[in-house]
């Protein structure tokens, strides 16, 4: 997967569509008219100046199994899914580009790591009694983590601009940077259906769930939901 970056001012066609049809692309000495400042940017500039791509790749899987107890009464399902995004972006902003005109070009490399897994296990109960009264019970817990990993690197003041991003150590300064991010969320929940005769329902529904992004007082919220339906 490859795809073309476009930057806190929009891209290619973003700025092509707002900016002002009665302005030129070049200025009478050759160079490009960036007319305006204000988020907006020459979009034939951006074309033909701007180099910012992300290459990456992605898998995601899942697993599950069930068991019954009991054919068609007490069984037990489980789930297993994984989800891994990488990405590698290079971008260069030339030193003729407006963007950079007072550092002498900018290169920016970013490689970012997103994943996520999520393990969920929940029973189901079935049962008729009495060919009266029908009773169904689903109970279950789930478990997802998410982490984000992302190591950058920003490089200015460059010589030439030839090797575009690759050339860091051609740069006059160089700016580390990472950042790592975890959370989780953890979910209790059931729900029972009694029926009478097929024409009345009780249902009731109770679920809990916690954030690891909240406060430590404040990271878990449930409910507790009772329904009578009567019938006709």
């Amino acid at each position: 997967m490859e795809q073309q970056s476009s930057g806190a001012s929009g891209g290619i066609i973003n700025n092509a569509l707002k900016g002002d049809p009665t302005q030129p692309i070049y200025k009478p000495d050759g160079s490009f008219n960036e007319y305006s400042e204000e988020n907006f940017r020459n979009p034939v500039a951006m074309a033909k100046q701007v180099s910012d791509k992300t290459i990456g790749d992605r898998f995601i899987g899942n697993l599950e199994a069930e068991f019954f107890f009991t054919p068609k009464e007490l069984s037990i399902k489980g789930s297993i899914g994984y989800d891994v995004d990488n990405s590698e972006r290079k971008a260069y902003q030339p030193r003729t580009s407006i963007l950079t005109k007072n550092v002498q070009g900018r290169s920016v490399l970013e490689n970012t790591r997103y994943s996520s897994f999520l393990t969920e296990v929940y029973g189901t109960y079935n049962k008729v009694f009495a060919e009266r009264h029908a009773l169904n019970m689903v109970g279950g817990y789930s478990w997802q983590e998410f982490e984000l990993n992302r190591i950058h690197l920003i490089g200015e003041g460059y010589t030439t601009d030839i090797l575009g991003p690759n050339n860091l150590e051609g740069a006059r300064s160089v700016v580390r940077g990472s950042n790592k991010e975890i959370n989780r969320l953890i979910s209790f929940y059931g729900r029972v259906n009694y029926s009478l005769d097929n024409k009345y329902m009780f249902t009731a529904t109770v679920r809990c769930d916690g954030s690891s992004r909240f406060g430590a007082n404040n990271r878990w919220g449930g409910y507790f939901l009772p329904v009578l339906l009567p019938g006709k």
